[in-house]
């Protein structure tokens, strides 16, 4: 496993109730600009709507150097991409984030062992002024 990106300041913000790990849908262009250590995480934040879908928004992956845009056409380095999780993992998601009002939250975005590309996701509950002191 090697890690490509990480969220550090998200320690200082948050705590930390509970890790997932998930897939994401990609195209080969954004798997080689991933594996090239080119994207950004820091602004990341995942929408879940109620049906059970769940989107990683504002993740910044640009175009990979060596890729024309003859050939892929338009691209937007900030679009949606779908992440891909169990159906028990993202009811209980849904669950525990519209009911207590935690959010999701991307700590790191690495390469598995057989080479797929995976978040680390955080349920997170907001930390108080009081609490980041200490």
């Amino acid at each position: 496993m090697r890690i490509i990106s990480t969220n550090k300041k998200l320690l200082h913000d948050y705590e930390v109730i509970q890790s997932f790990t998930a897939g994401l849908v990609l195209k080969w262009y954004e798997v080689k600009s991933i594996k090239s250590g080119y994207v950004t995480i820091t602004n990341a934040w995942v929408k879940i709507a109620p049906d059970g879908v769940i989107r990683l928004e504002w993740i910044d992956i640009p175009l990979y150097k060596k890729t024309s845009l003859k050939q892929i056409g338009h691209y937007e380095p900030k679009s949606p991409r779908w992440l891909l999780m169990t159906k028990r993992e993202r009811r209980m998601l849904v669950e525990r984030t519209h009911k207590t009002g935690n959010a999701l939250k991307v700590i790191d975005i690495f390469v598995s062992h057989r080479w797929y590309i995976k978040i680390t996701l955080w349920l997170v509950a907001r930390r108080s002024k009081i609490n980041k002191k200490q």
